[in-house]
Formats: structure tokens, sequence, C-alpha cells
């Protein structure tokens, strides 16, 4: 089972917004990567399953994020790879500009 509910994706600006924020960024260019679970991707990132998740929850009403059920788990993906290689792009560049570390960075 998996959910793609709206196929339209948010107006333009909304989307920009949304590309504006450096982890919602990370969280999209590290889901065009791979599907992953709420739980791994939060240890990946280093950041908690409650931060994960609201953002999740923007990103999925924007209509960037489906979903799909596997087994027990449910899997996050980029449901367009055209989103996840902008984010990925902007987040790296953004990175190198402002010199800010992956959200779950360790110093």
């Amino acid at each position: 089972m998996s959910s793609c509910k709206d196929t339209r994706v948010a107006e333009q600006s909304v989307v920009n917004k949304l590309l504006s924020d450096p982890m919602r960024l990370e969280i999209l260019s590290a889901l065009s990567m791979d599907d992953w679970t709420v739980k791994d991707l939060a240890k990946y990132l280093r950041i908690s399953r409650r931060q994960l998740n609201r953002q999740i929850a923007v990103l999925k009403k924007a209509g960037l994020l489906c979903w799909r059920k596997a087994g027990e788990s449910i899997k996050y993906y980029v449901r367009d790879a055209e989103i996840g290689q902008m984010s990925t792009l902007l987040f790296s560049w953004w990175s190198e500009q402002m010199a800010i570390q992956p959200v779950g960075a360790v110093n």
C-alpha cells in the first residue's frame, strides 16, 4: 500500500518557502537517495523523531512526499526525482555558502 493522495504539488511560492529551510532540504535530499522509515531517517540525520515527523507532515501536505507500507513500517520517499535533485543541490550550495553543517552533524 502506498499513498500520494493529492497529485498536485503546492503552489510554487509554497514550494519555494519549504525549500528555504535547511532541515527540509536535508530531509528531501536524504529521501531522494532512498526510502526511509522515520526511525532510520531520524537516526541518520541525528534529529528527534518528533522533529522529523513535524517536517514530514509539512512536506506531505505540500505534495512533496509520499509513503508506502513496508511490512510493519511506513517508508517515505520524494514524490518527484527532480524535487530530490533540486533539494540536494540547494542543500549542498547552502551548506557551502553559509557554512551550515548538516542538521545532525556533531561538532
